[in-house]
């Protein structure tokens, strides 16, 4: 399925596969067909929605939908996006998820809606332990324990690993089984998390436990890309496809070789005419300015490669910080940083850059009017193969709206270097967004930059023509 769309994220998805598998054919109890409310059933929340190649293999396999139906991962029109949505209407997604820390949150409300019918079924989630850094897990986790919400049974997944490297190299969380145990959860390890006997065991024990007053966690210890000899030891390969020759030494069941196979060989083909991405124009930009102004700082959510911090990174390591998987924490740390004389740019997807922390840039940012510069590649559609999730285009007017706030969408490489190294020198709060793939350059590499000044590419007298972007 990766392979074949040349996207997604095959590591997690290989390392929580024998999970997956015999949560639901081992131990979940399922009726017949699909039905969103799950009243008589036990019902299952994928929190990382990233893992969805697996995630969707183990539903079709289960029969909510016909295998078949594989082939179509990622691919335009297709109800499997490359992160779950329900809007699609695709049999055993009951929330979108991908927007990394909200799936425990859901699974609190769902599990009291059981109780409230006099439903003891159960409710069953997965989580990433690199998801963790997210506050709102500990706000659910808080609110777990407080209210005695016993039918649930939250899965970590813990594999060490996440996008920028390992879970301690990012953003230490220290011992995860102390945080929960301190919430007062119950909780029990799977040391084996890729041993089907050690799962059912596991799971077994962690069903026993429900109903006697707290919420239940399992630390579920597996390996990324497990069973694949390359991708294990790594986080290379979170969100990575393997190339034609790599996939040729792994083993596949038939079914799925043809799968993959069929739906590759479907794909148009198409030339890319451009010339470089917008977002390394960021980099390129960044780059420079750590070298001309030590009042630049940098602010990265665990997306140094996809940002192009890597430079800045490697040169002004004192000036760069590695936040982690939360995203509205590094708006705060940004805003503090302009107090002290900063010129802080952060870091992330535009629609975590926007819609996730909405409420941490109008009142620590705008209102407070701090020369937090919020930098944020795949905008609009640009990330089209990972799903709606991950997708925004409402994030122009959400940032338009905000006091004091400049808003500066680019069009090639050059002018958002030309932008970035601009917002260094205009004061107050501004929102820089770019996109994600190769297109050709208009500007002159010398052109000059001045916000809020259009750029006259041709002259003409029927009509005038204004675009953004």
């Amino acid at each position: 399925m990766v392979h074949a769309v040349n996207s997604g994220h095959p590591g997690g998805s290989l390392g929580c596969t024998e999970f997956l598998v015999t949560l639901y054919q081992n131990i979940m109890e399922r009726k017949e067909g699909f039905d969103m409310d799950g009243i008589g059933e036990d019902i299952f929340f994928l929190s990382n929605g990233h893992i969805s190649p697996v995630f969707y293999s183990v539903l079709a396999r289960s029969g909510y939908f016909p295998v078949s139906e594989l082939a179509t991962f990622r691919l335009l029109n297709s109800r499997l996006q490359g992160h779950p949505t329900t809007h699609e209407g695709l049999p055993g997604v009951r929330m979108a998820s991908g927007s990394l820390g909200q799936g425990l949150s859901v699974a609190l409300g769902a599990a009291q809606a059981k109780k409230l019918n006099g439903d003891n079924h159960l409710i069953y989630t997965l989580h990433g332990d690199g998801e963790l850094q997210e506050g709102q897990n500990w706000e659910a986790i808080m609110y777990a324990s407080a209210k005695k919400v016993d039918n649930l049974i939250a899965t970590v997944d813990v594999n060490g690993k996440q996008i920028d490297g390992t879970t301690d190299e990012v953003l230490a969380m220290g011992s995860i089984r102390a945080k929960f145990e301190a919430f007062d959860w119950d909780v029990l390890e799977i040391k084996e998390g890729n041993n089907i006997d050690a799962i059912i065991a596991g799971l077994t024990d962690a069903k026993s436990r429900t109903g006697k007053g707290k919420p239940v966690c399992i630390l579920l210890y597996t390996e990324m890309g497990n069973g694949v000899d390359f991708m294990m030891h790594t986080h290379a390969w979170h969100g990575k496809a393997p190339n034609n020759d790599q996939l040729e030494t792994i083993s596949f069941m038939p079914i799925a070789y043809s799968l993959l196979r069929t739906a590759k060989n479907k794909m148009k083909k198409y030339t890319n005419t451009g010339s470089k991405d917008t977002r390394s124009g960021f980099g390129a930009g960044m780059t420079e300015l750590g070298q001309k102004n030590e009042k630049v700082v940098a602010l990265c959510a665990d997306l140094i490669g996809s940002l192009k911090f890597d430079d800045f990174k490697k040169n002004h390591p004192e000036r760069f910080f590695q936040i982690g998987i939360a995203e509205a924490n590094m708006i705060g740390i940004a805003a503090g940083l302009t107090i002290g004389g900063k010129i802080p740019f952060t870091g992330t997807f535009a629609n975590f850059s926007t819609g996730r922390v909405y409420d941490q840039i109008r009142q620590s940012v705008a209102y407070s009017d701090k020369n937090v510069k919020i930098c944020a590649s795949h905008a609009g559609l640009t990330l089209g193969e990972d799903g709606a999730t991950h997708q925004i285009l409402e994030d122009i007017g959400l940032m338009k709206m905000l006091p004091g706030m400049t808003v500066i969408n680019t069009c090639d490489y050059n002018q958002t270097k030309a932008a970035t190294l601009a917002l260094a020198d205009h004061h107050g709060p501004a929102y820089l967004r770019f996109g994600r793939p190769v297109v050709p350059n208009f500007m002159p590499a010398d052109e000059p930059f001045v916000i809020g000044k259009a750029i006259l590419l041709n002259e003409g007298t029927d009509v005038t023509i204004v675009a953004t972007g």
